[in-house]
């Protein structure tokens, strides 16, 4: 397991800084540019253990996009309203008995998806299946 650090997503120019882990296993980090807490973009991280009722790991990994509405003056402070979050999360269900070479294969099937044209007019557009 990786130790708590920064994680720099080199694609979206976004640094994510380790804020804690909760009571529940779930690592938390933040990408600190908005200045506020409750505008900070927000990496969690979860995998919990293989245990002797499921002998599977369960890991969900949720990235949180806060929108914000034009700063409001209270009282003479410039109070920033947030407006929406945008949530995309990723889970997967691993078996124990999964050997690495098919951890490998999930996750290349998943990162191929998430670059195909069908991911693209899910999120982007907001189209999905039809037929």
């Amino acid at each position: 397991m990786p130790q708590m650090a920064t994680i720099s997503l080199p694609d979206s120019n976004n640094a994510y800084h380790p804020a804690g882990i909760d009571a529940n296993g779930v690592a938390t980090f933040f990408e600190r540019s908005a200045g506020v807490a409750i505008g900070y973009k927000t990496l969690t991280v979860s995998a919990k253990p293989v245990s002797k009722v499921s002998r599977k790991q369960n890991m969900r990994v949720k990235l949180v996009l806060p929108n914000w509405f034009s700063p409001v003056v209270q009282g003479g402070i410039s109070m920033p309203q947030k407006n929406f979050e945008n949530v995309i999360a990723l889970e997967a269900s691993i078996h124990e008995a999964s050997t690495r070479g098919e951890r490998e294969q999930l996750l290349a099937t998943m990162r191929a998806y998430i670059n195909s044209a069908y991911a693209e007019a899910l999120i982007l557009d907001g189209q999905g299946f039809y037929g």
